[in-house]
């Protein structure tokens, strides 16, 4: 017989980890948009789709631009995942 064990956790941040919580999500949110708005742009004029290193690429731009510089205020990583789940998405059959 297998035991299935799970755990739950439930954080209570202060307002100022909210608020830092909430801006990581909404920029990882930003990143998936954009990105799968390229994606989608692409596909209707018929080019290829962009690989996940391509994404990744256009990410270190964006946050280094001036229009999307607010991306550069947190951490990448939630970024990277958003891309690299988009990249998941895309591909699976």
């Amino acid at each position: 017989m297998k035991t299935i064990q799970a755990f739950k956790f439930r954080l209570c941040p202060t307002p100022e980890q909210e608020s830092l919580l909430s801006r990581h999500a909404g920029c990882a949110r930003f990143v998936w948009n954009k990105a799968l708005g390229l994606q989608k742009g692409r596909l209707d004029a018929g080019m290829p789709l962009l690989s996940y290193g391509d994404l990744a690429k256009l990410l270190t731009l964006w946050r280094a631009s001036d229009e999307y510089g607010f991306l550069a205020l947190g951490p990448v990583h939630p970024q990277q995942w958003a891309l690299k789940f988009l990249d998941r998405a895309i591909w699976a059959d």
